[in-house]
C-alpha cells in the first residue's frame, strides 16, 4: 500500500473511531457552528502530529498553530534549503461547511470546490446534512464534482465526514477519482 492510500485509510479509521453516535449527538446538539469547526480542527491537528505533520488552521493559536492557509486546515511538510523555505508536501487539506445550502439540498458548495483544486494527498470534507437521503445525494454530487473538474487526476483521494441530523450519526465515505470517471466526465473542448 502506498503512502497516500495508507494515509486515506488512517483518516477513515480515525473518523470512524472518533465520530461515534454519542459523540455526534453531543456535537450537533451542544456546539455552535464555530465550535464544531474548532473541534474538528483540534482533532485533526492532533492526528497530524501523530504522523509528524505540521498544521495550519485559523483560530488555533492556543495549540501553536499558524493561521489559515487557503483551507480550514492543512497538514504540510517543509524544508529549508540554503536559508530558503520550501513547502514540500500537502498530505491533507480539510474544509468544513455547516451552512443551510448544503444541509438542506445535498448540493456541493464553494468550500467543497476549493478541495477539488487542492493538490493534497487526501482531501477531507466535513459537513452536516438533514437526513440520509440528502447525505447520499451529497456524496454522489461530491463524486461527480471531483470527476468533472478538468484538473482532477486519477487517484485523487477524498474522505467525506457527514453528520446526519435526523439519525445523529456520521456517515464516513471515501472515494478516489478513477480513470473511468475521467473518461466519462464531459470535458470542455478548445
Amino acid at each position: 500500500m502506498n503512502d497516500k492510500r495508507r494515509l486515506v485509510e488512517e483518516v477513515e479509521k480515525f473518523a470512524n473511531e472518533t465520530f461515534s453516535r454519542p459523540y455526534v449527538d453531543t456535537f450537533l446538539r451542544d456546539l455552535s457552528k464555530p465550535m464544531r469547526t474548532h473541534a474538528i480542527k483540534e482533532l485533526f491537528i492532533r492526528l497530524g502530529r501523530t504522523n509528524n505533520f505540521k498544521s495550519q488552521a485559523g483560530g488555533m493559536s492556543t495549540l501553536g498553530i499558524g493561521g489559515e492557509w487557503l483551507y480550514d486546515l492543512i497538514w504540510y511538510e517543509d524544508e529549508i534549503v540554503d536559508g530558503n523555505y520550501f513547502m514540500t508536501n500537502l498530505p491533507l487539506a480539510l474544509e468544513c461547511e455547516w451552512g443551510v445550502s448544503v444541509s438542506s439540498s445535498g448540493d456541493v458548495d464553494g468550500d467543497f470546490q476549493k478541495l477539488v483544486q487542492a493538490r493534497a494527498e487526501v482531501r477531507v470534507w466535513v459537513t452536516a446534512i438533514a437526513n440520509e437521503e440528502l447525505a447520499e445525494k451529497h456524496i454522489r454530487n461530491a463524486q461527480m464534482q471531483a470527476s468533472r473538474f478538468k484538473l482532477s487526476q486519477v487517484d485523487d483521494q477524498y474522505v467525506l465526514i457527514i453528520f446526519v441530523w435526523s439519525s445523529r450519526e456520521a456517515l464516513i465515505r471515501k472515494f478516489a477519482v478513477g480513470i473511468h470517471d475521467m473518461l466519462c466526465a464531459p470535458r470542455l473542448a478548445y
